[in-house]
Protein backbone atom coordinates (compact mmCIF):
# COMPACT_ATOMS: atom_id res chain seq x y z
CA UNK A 1 0.00 0.00 0.00
CA UNK A 2 0.94 3.48 -1.16
CA UNK A 3 1.44 5.88 2.07
CA UNK A 4 1.19 9.34 1.30
CA UNK A 5 1.55 12.54 2.86
CA UNK A 6 1.37 16.05 2.43
CA UNK A 7 3.16 18.22 4.52
CA UNK A 8 1.85 22.11 4.22
CA UNK A 9 4.86 24.93 3.63
CA UNK A 10 4.43 28.46 4.58
CA UNK A 11 8.48 29.24 4.90
CA UNK A 12 7.66 29.95 8.60
CA UNK A 13 9.76 28.53 11.50
CA UNK A 14 6.89 26.47 12.41
CA UNK A 15 6.76 25.56 8.69
CA UNK A 16 10.04 24.08 9.14
CA UNK A 17 9.24 22.06 12.16
CA UNK A 18 6.70 20.72 10.10
CA UNK A 19 9.03 19.49 7.30
CA UNK A 20 11.17 18.31 10.36
CA UNK A 21 8.66 16.04 11.74
CA UNK A 22 7.48 14.52 8.67
CA UNK A 23 11.24 13.53 7.81
CA UNK A 24 11.58 12.06 11.27
CA UNK A 25 8.60 9.79 11.35
CA UNK A 26 9.12 8.90 7.38
CA UNK A 27 10.08 5.44 8.24
CA UNK A 28 7.16 4.81 10.94
CA UNK A 29 4.56 5.48 9.07
CA UNK A 30 6.08 3.54 6.03
CA UNK A 31 5.83 6.66 4.15
CA UNK A 32 6.17 6.04 0.25
CA UNK A 33 5.37 9.92 -0.87
CA UNK A 34 5.68 13.15 0.73
CA UNK A 35 3.81 16.19 -0.82
CA UNK A 36 5.46 19.42 -0.21
CA UNK A 37 2.61 22.15 -0.59
CA UNK A 38 2.63 25.88 -0.99
CA UNK A 39 -0.12 27.94 -1.91
CA UNK A 40 0.28 31.65 -3.53
CA UNK A 41 -1.78 34.29 -3.97
CA UNK A 42 -0.55 35.47 -7.19
CA UNK A 43 -1.99 34.87 -10.68
CA UNK A 44 0.53 33.22 -13.81
CA UNK A 45 3.12 30.71 -14.15
CA UNK A 46 6.07 32.51 -13.15
CA UNK A 47 4.49 32.58 -9.35
CA UNK A 48 3.96 28.95 -9.53
CA UNK A 49 7.37 28.26 -11.05
CA UNK A 50 9.34 30.52 -8.84
CA UNK A 51 7.41 29.03 -5.55
CA UNK A 52 8.38 25.21 -6.82
CA UNK A 53 12.47 26.40 -6.89
CA UNK A 54 11.32 28.37 -3.41
CA UNK A 55 9.36 25.05 -2.23
CA UNK A 56 12.60 22.90 -2.83
CA UNK A 57 14.92 25.02 -1.51
CA UNK A 58 13.51 25.34 1.89
CA UNK A 59 12.73 21.37 2.10
CA UNK A 60 16.51 20.54 1.30
CA UNK A 61 17.20 23.47 3.82
CA UNK A 62 15.23 21.62 6.42
CA UNK A 63 16.26 18.52 5.70
CA UNK A 64 19.59 18.99 5.22
CA UNK A 65 21.05 16.93 8.59
CA UNK A 66 18.42 14.14 7.68
CA UNK A 67 18.94 10.73 5.14
CA UNK A 68 15.53 10.59 3.20
CA UNK A 69 15.38 6.81 2.26
CA UNK A 70 15.89 6.39 -1.90
CA UNK A 71 12.28 4.41 -1.23
CA UNK A 72 10.51 7.66 -0.52
CA UNK A 73 9.29 10.23 -3.67
CA UNK A 74 9.44 13.60 -2.87
CA UNK A 75 6.99 15.50 -4.80
CA UNK A 76 6.74 19.79 -4.87
CA UNK A 77 3.52 21.36 -5.74
CA UNK A 78 2.57 25.51 -5.96
CA UNK A 79 -1.10 25.76 -6.20
CA UNK A 80 -3.09 29.90 -6.37
CA UNK A 81 -5.89 30.01 -3.84
CA UNK A 82 -7.12 30.29 -0.49
CA UNK A 83 -4.15 27.82 2.20
CA UNK A 84 -6.95 25.99 3.80
CA UNK A 85 -9.22 25.21 0.91
CA UNK A 86 -6.05 24.35 -1.49
CA UNK A 87 -4.36 21.87 1.30
CA UNK A 88 -7.61 19.82 1.66
CA UNK A 89 -7.92 19.62 -2.28
CA UNK A 90 -4.02 18.72 -2.72
CA UNK A 91 -5.04 16.06 0.15
CA UNK A 92 -7.83 14.35 -1.39
CA UNK A 93 -6.46 15.04 -5.19
CA UNK A 94 -3.19 12.94 -4.29
CA UNK A 95 -5.12 10.76 -1.83
CA UNK A 96 -2.65 11.47 1.51
CA UNK A 97 -3.38 9.53 4.12
CA UNK A 98 -1.89 12.36 6.69
CA UNK A 99 -1.69 16.08 6.46
CA UNK A 100 1.21 17.66 8.37
CA UNK A 101 1.43 21.29 9.02
CA UNK A 102 3.16 24.07 11.54
CA UNK A 103 1.11 26.81 13.26
CA UNK A 104 2.47 29.70 15.57
CA UNK A 105 0.12 28.34 18.45
CA UNK A 106 -1.91 31.63 18.25
CA UNK A 107 -4.57 32.14 20.53
CA UNK A 108 -7.48 34.24 21.84
CA UNK A 109 -7.81 37.65 19.55
CA UNK A 110 -4.75 37.10 17.54
CA UNK A 111 -6.52 33.92 15.94
CA UNK A 112 -9.82 35.68 15.96
CA UNK A 113 -8.57 38.09 14.04
CA UNK A 114 -5.92 36.13 11.50
CA UNK A 115 -7.98 33.53 10.90
CA UNK A 116 -6.66 29.79 11.62
CA UNK A 117 -5.81 27.84 8.70
CA UNK A 118 -4.74 24.73 10.71
CA UNK A 119 -8.12 24.88 12.21
CA UNK A 120 -10.41 24.89 9.24
CA UNK A 121 -7.76 21.55 7.76
CA UNK A 122 -8.06 20.07 11.11
CA UNK A 123 -11.92 20.55 11.11
CA UNK A 124 -12.34 19.38 7.19
CA UNK A 125 -9.72 17.15 6.13
CA UNK A 126 -10.57 13.74 5.15
CA UNK A 127 -7.08 12.24 6.78
CA UNK A 128 -5.51 12.32 9.90
CA UNK A 129 -3.77 15.87 10.58
CA UNK A 130 -0.67 16.50 12.67
CA UNK A 131 -0.12 20.13 13.43
CA UNK A 132 3.30 20.67 15.24
CA UNK A 133 3.70 23.75 17.12
CA UNK A 134 7.41 25.43 17.72
CA UNK A 135 7.50 23.94 21.55
CA UNK A 136 6.74 20.21 20.45
CA UNK A 137 9.34 19.74 17.69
Amino acid sequence: MRVRILVAVDFSAASRLACRWAIEHLNRLEVTEVFFHHVVEEEGLPAIEKGVSKVRAFVDEAYADEDVPSTVGLRYAVTKGRPAESILAAARSNRCQTIVMGTNGRRGMNRLLLGSVAEVVVRTAPCTVVVVKPDSA
